[in-house]
């Protein structure tokens, strides 16, 4: 009885040990992992790349070398992202390979923060379709997972956040939004992203007062990081919520400003946003003129980006109603054609 009993003691703090140690082990394995991401981010090379995961594998223990074969193929499908500037084929080989590896080892918190990748990779390309699935298991996985276990944790929520906002889960895009800002640093540009994200969630809620709030302070931080694309962002973003207090002026010499600060950083996505909504406002204002130039200039940027279709749209269709005001049949008819073939297109992918 005494021997079953000290056997049962001994097995009980054996158990005990190799739990602790697995747990510490684990908790090393995601530091380090965390670690390796942060210092591979400004890789845009595939040799260099290459060369960093190389010197790795022969530093450290073969057990953790699957995870850096995961962690590499994804930056290799990025890099190959970034230099074509579309979806190609020879990225989403590379997620599909990454999660196949992924997929063999017991690590939630690697899986929450490859789904979040590739589900950016399409999302970045207005995929959205192709996005859903992995949006969707990593925030199955984030249910399930110990917010201190997660690697990545401001990247992961702000990404999810952005995702659910745009198929209009608002709620759940708060709720990730909130938590990307509990994690973020003040003192990087990151920290006025997600102030910027969180005040536009709010006002597609029309929680006007929160989002005039969180736009006020996204320009604050902008300007103690020297974000000085996030401070025109903000001034654009204000603008809506002066436009919806009557207050026209205002709005217009927001985005005006908007536009210039994008001009002078070449920040060509963001110049075609601003344009977009003083085209419109001029518009609602008769100002049709104006209107013209501005929606002129950025469809000029926007059709030359496919994956920029619904913008494209949205442009031709108020330049349709300015043609139709100003009595203009050719450019009528330009813009109907135009439209019919953006949306057969925008319909292919939506």
């Amino acid at each position: 009885m005494l021997k079953a009993i000290h056997f049962s003691i001994i097995t009980l703090i054996t158990f005990f040990i190799f739990s602790s140690f697995d747990k510490q082990k684990s908790e090393d394995d995601l530091i380090k992992i965390d670690y390796i991401i942060n210092q591979s981010k400004e890789i845009n090379d595939s040799v260099k790349l290459q060369e960093k995961f190389s010197f790795l594998k022969q530093n450290y223990p073969k057990s953790f070398k699957e995870n850096l074969d995961v962690i590499y193929t994804v930056f290799l499908a990025k890099i190959y992202s970034a230099s074509t500037d579309k979806i190609n084929t020879k990225s989403e080989q590379l997620f599909k390979q990454a999660l196949v590896k992924a997929k063999k080892l017991n690590n939630p918190e690697l899986l929450i923060w490859l789904n979040t990748e590739n589900g950016a990779y399409y999302y970045q390309y207005n995929e959205f379709l192709k996005a859903f699935p992995y949006f969707m298991q990593a925030s199955k996985l984030l249910e399930t997972t110990s917010d201190k276990q997660l690697f990545q944790k401001t990247a992961i929520y702000k990404k999810n956040a952005f995702f659910f906002n745009m198929i209009n889960d608002k709620e759940k895009a708060e709720q990730y939004y909130l938590s990307a800002l509990k994690t973020a640093n003040k003192t990087e540009k990151n920290y006025g992203t997600i102030l910027n994200s969180l005040g536009n969630n709010y006002f597609e809620k029309k929680e006007y007062n929160k989002a005039f709030y969180y736009f006020e302070q996204t320009k604050t931080y902008a300007i103690q990081n020297n974000d000085q694309i996030r401070y025109a962002k903000a001034l654009g973003d204000l603008a809506l919520v002066y436009i919806q207090q009557k207050n026209y002026p205002k709005a217009i010499e927001l985005l005006k400003k908007d536009i210039e600060i994008s001009t002078q950083l070449k920040e060509d996505r963001n110049n075609m946003f601003a344009q977009i909504r003083l085209g419109k406002l001029y518009l609602q204002l008769q100002q049709i003129d104006d209107a013209k130039i501005v929606l002129n200039k950025a469809k000029n940027y926007s059709v030359t980006k496919q994956y920029l279709n619904t913008f494209s749209k949205e442009i031709y269709v108020l330049l349709l109603d300015i043609a139709l005001k100003q009595n203009d049949v050719q450019t009528e008819f330009d813009a109907r054609r135009k439209i019919d073939e953006l949306e057969t297109l925008i319909n292919e992918k939506e």
